[in-house]
Protein backbone atom coordinates (compact mmCIF):
# COMPACT_ATOMS: atom_id res chain seq x y z
CA UNK A 1 0.00 0.00 0.00
CA UNK A 2 2.96 2.62 0.59
CA UNK A 3 1.27 4.78 3.63
CA UNK A 4 1.35 3.59 6.47
CA UNK A 5 -1.21 4.14 8.99
CA UNK A 6 -1.09 5.34 12.26
CA UNK A 7 -3.72 3.70 14.30
CA UNK A 8 -4.98 4.85 17.85
CA UNK A 9 -5.15 2.98 20.70
CA UNK A 10 -8.39 1.11 22.03
CA UNK A 11 -8.01 4.23 24.96
CA UNK A 12 -7.72 6.89 22.53
CA UNK A 13 -10.87 4.92 20.60
CA UNK A 14 -12.93 5.11 23.70
CA UNK A 15 -12.13 8.78 24.40
CA UNK A 16 -13.27 9.63 20.91
CA UNK A 17 -16.01 7.81 21.21
CA UNK A 18 -17.35 9.96 24.49
CA UNK A 19 -16.59 12.98 22.82
CA UNK A 20 -17.59 12.89 18.94
CA UNK A 21 -20.09 15.08 17.36
CA UNK A 22 -20.49 12.45 14.67
CA UNK A 23 -24.11 11.29 14.56
CA UNK A 24 -24.32 7.17 15.06
CA UNK A 25 -25.59 5.05 12.19
CA UNK A 26 -26.03 2.07 11.59
CA UNK A 27 -25.15 -1.42 9.12
CA UNK A 28 -22.43 1.14 7.34
CA UNK A 29 -18.85 2.69 8.69
CA UNK A 30 -19.91 6.06 7.80
CA UNK A 31 -22.99 7.13 5.83
CA UNK A 32 -22.84 9.08 2.40
CA UNK A 33 -23.34 12.16 3.18
CA UNK A 34 -20.17 12.08 5.92
CA UNK A 35 -22.17 13.14 8.73
CA UNK A 36 -22.50 9.94 10.22
CA UNK A 37 -20.37 6.80 11.33
CA UNK A 38 -20.33 3.64 13.44
CA UNK A 39 -18.12 3.22 16.25
CA UNK A 40 -15.69 1.19 13.28
CA UNK A 41 -16.16 4.19 11.07
CA UNK A 42 -14.86 6.87 13.74
CA UNK A 43 -11.68 4.64 14.63
CA UNK A 44 -11.18 4.74 10.23
CA UNK A 45 -11.89 8.08 10.37
CA UNK A 46 -9.12 8.75 13.52
CA UNK A 47 -6.77 6.72 11.73
CA UNK A 48 -6.62 8.95 8.61
CA UNK A 49 -9.15 7.30 6.36
CA UNK A 50 -10.71 9.50 4.37
CA UNK A 51 -14.39 9.65 2.86
CA UNK A 52 -14.78 7.81 -0.79
CA UNK A 53 -17.49 8.54 -3.26
CA UNK A 54 -18.11 4.52 -3.94
CA UNK A 55 -16.72 3.04 -0.97
CA UNK A 56 -17.13 3.98 2.94
CA UNK A 57 -13.24 5.03 3.53
CA UNK A 58 -9.64 4.82 1.52
CA UNK A 59 -6.68 4.29 3.04
CA UNK A 60 -4.26 5.37 0.61
CA UNK A 61 -5.33 3.33 -2.77
CA UNK A 62 -7.27 0.50 -0.57
CA UNK A 63 -11.01 1.01 -0.61
CA UNK A 64 -12.72 -0.27 2.91
CA UNK A 65 -16.39 -0.66 2.95
CA UNK A 66 -19.20 -2.42 4.66
CA UNK A 67 -19.82 -2.61 8.35
CA UNK A 68 -16.64 -4.16 10.31
CA UNK A 69 -13.28 -3.58 9.69
CA UNK A 70 -11.01 -6.63 7.95
CA UNK A 71 -8.00 -4.95 6.33
CA UNK A 72 -6.64 -2.57 7.00
CA UNK A 73 -7.19 -2.19 10.82
CA UNK A 74 -5.19 -2.40 13.58
CA UNK A 75 -2.63 -4.90 15.45
CA UNK A 76 -4.93 -5.02 18.26
CA UNK A 77 -8.01 -5.84 16.80
CA UNK A 78 -9.10 -9.07 15.69
CA UNK A 79 -12.06 -10.42 13.48
CA UNK A 80 -13.58 -11.08 16.52
CA UNK A 81 -13.52 -7.82 18.21
CA UNK A 82 -14.32 -5.64 14.84
CA UNK A 83 -17.44 -8.22 14.51
CA UNK A 84 -18.34 -7.78 18.17
CA UNK A 85 -17.67 -3.95 17.65
CA UNK A 86 -20.11 -3.93 14.70
CA UNK A 87 -22.67 -5.78 16.88
CA UNK A 88 -22.67 -3.62 19.48
CA UNK A 89 -23.20 -0.98 17.29
CA UNK A 90 -25.43 -2.21 14.61
CA UNK A 91 -27.66 -5.57 16.67
CA UNK A 92 -27.80 -3.98 20.45
CA UNK A 93 -28.06 -0.33 18.94
CA UNK A 94 -25.13 0.50 21.81
CA UNK A 95 -24.39 4.32 22.19
CA UNK A 96 -20.88 5.44 21.63
CA UNK A 97 -20.46 5.85 25.45
CA UNK A 98 -21.51 1.95 25.87
CA UNK A 99 -19.24 1.05 23.36
CA UNK A 100 -16.52 2.88 24.68
CA UNK A 101 -17.11 1.28 28.06
CA UNK A 102 -17.03 -1.86 26.49
CA UNK A 103 -13.56 -0.83 25.31
CA UNK A 104 -12.57 0.21 28.56
CA UNK A 105 -13.10 -3.12 29.93
CA UNK A 106 -10.78 -4.90 27.64
CA UNK A 107 -12.61 -5.65 24.67
CA UNK A 108 -13.89 -9.10 25.63
CA UNK A 109 -15.83 -10.96 23.11
CA UNK A 110 -18.91 -13.49 24.77
CA UNK A 111 -18.18 -16.55 22.84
Amino acid sequence: MGNEINWPTPAEWAAELRTTKKGQTYFALRTLSNDANCCLGILAEMAGAKPARRACFVFGDVAVDGYMLTEPRPDWMTDDISLHAARLNDSHYKTFAEIADWIDAGMEVPS
